[in-house]
């Protein structure tokens, strides 16, 4: 159950307090209650999800990391959502993706 981790009842009630502070936010709480609903399915749908159950491992010994972003990444992102999130999104993966590169490399080195 969510509220049995003490965890998940801290970051749930460190949202509502961050709302809580952002007077001036034009309809905080229909997106803290999204932000709750979408978060809270994630925290039970892949709270058993361990680093196996991702096998990178399964790719050839050939299988060059740094081919995992592409050249053209950036360009590729043709939402219609607000540049802004789409360049927060890309920076995001480009940066998780990049820790696994670098990881991988000094793995194999």
């Amino acid at each position: 159950m969510f509220v049995s981790n003490p965890v998940n009842v801290f970051y749930a009630l460190k949202g509502v307090f961050y709302v809580a502070r952002q007077r001036n936010v034009p309809g905080r709480i229909s997106q803290l209650q999204f932000w709750l609903f979408s978060w809270s399915n994630y925290v039970m749908k892949y709270k058993n999800l361990k680093d196996s159950d991702i096998d990178i491992e399964s790719v050839g010994n050939d299988f060059d990391y740094k081919n995992i972003i592409p050249q053209d990444y950036r360009e590729s992102a043709i939402e219609q959502i607000p540049r802004s999130k789409i360049d927060a999104q890309i920076n995001s993966t480009v940066k998780g993706l990049t820790g696994l590169i670098q990881r991988k490399l000094l793995k194999s080195a």
